[in-house]
């Protein structure tokens, strides 16, 4: 029996990929699908979000109606993460300069939508991202904070800080 440790396992990238149009899901299969299929036979975690699907999606025959009941809902299919973001309306192209002005204004409150699932998404691959930046650092989640954090989280923001601190002074006691 060997005292050595195991060896470290890669620690796998995280990618998110948005699409307005595709679905992981859908038979049609366009370049982007065999890129997330490629990525999650690669070891990444691939989250496959697809957006601008609404009522609106029944009356024009969108090809993602068949996944009308699995939105809102993560579901893993060939090692993919995927998501459909089903909204009450999205706003789309209606060949109508005045209707189109609508739908531009419209877009920004669209955007600022809130979605949880969505938005986990993303901040998991941006904190890998920022955690493969910095060799000492720490991350801490704050889910409850608002826009202000130093009000809404600032115990958590002082433990992490003092814990930081304190592991940085026994590192450099250990280096003398």
């Amino acid at each position: 029996m060997s005292d050595k440790p195991a060896p470290a396992q890669p620690k796998r990238s995280r990618v998110v990929i948005l699409s307005a149009f595709q679905d992981y899901r859908t038979p049609k299969r366009a370049s982007i699908h065999q890129v997330a299929h490629a990525l999650a036979q690669d070891g990444c975690d691939v989250s496959f979000i697809s957006t601008r699907f609404s009522l609106i999606s029944k009356k024009k025959g969108d090809s993602r109606l068949f996944l009308w009941d699995q939105a809102n809902a993560w579901h893993k299919v060939d090692g993919v993460n995927c998501y459909l973001w089903r909204t009450p309306l999205h706003p789309f192209a209606t060949n109508n300069a005045v209707a189109d002005a609508v739908m531009a204004k419209l877009f920004p409150l669209f955007a600022r939508l809130p979605n949880a699932d969505i938005d986990g998404a993303f901040q998991a691959a941006d904190r890998d991202r920022f955690a493969s930046l910095f060799a000492d650092h720490r991350i801490v989640d704050l889910f409850d904070a608002k826009h202000f954090i130093q009000e809404d989280a600032a115990p958590e923001i002082a433990a992490a800080i003092l814990d930081w601190r304190s592991r940085l002074i026994v590192s450099e006691e250990a280096v003398r």
